[in-house]
């Protein structure tokens, strides 16, 4: 029981994509409220595209995932200013 609970502290306390200001849903501008994260980007990071004609923001969970990039522990990670 101890496990879980420690295990679930750790989760909560990673920083996650949306509450960064990085983070880049492909239809903000259209204002669609649903979005699936798996099309969301990350400004912080940039690649090249696949037919060499300039560079693309890289995917969202592929910069979560490696850790040369922002990694699991989010070590980029900017809260978003949230105004109200």
């Amino acid at each position: 029981m101890t496990f879980i609970y420690f295990f679930n502290q750790i989760k909560r306390s990673l920083p996650k994509c949306i509450d960064c200001k990085y983070y880049l849903i492909q239809n903000q501008r259209e204002n669609k409220i649903f979005e699936s994260s798996a099309t969301a980007k990350c400004r912080k990071f940039l690649s090249e595209t696949a037919d060499g004609m300039g560079a693309e923001y890289e995917y969202a969970y592929i910069v979560r995932g490696e850790k040369t990039m922002c990694g699991p522990q989010g070590i980029y990670f900017k809260p978003l200013n949230k105004t109200k």
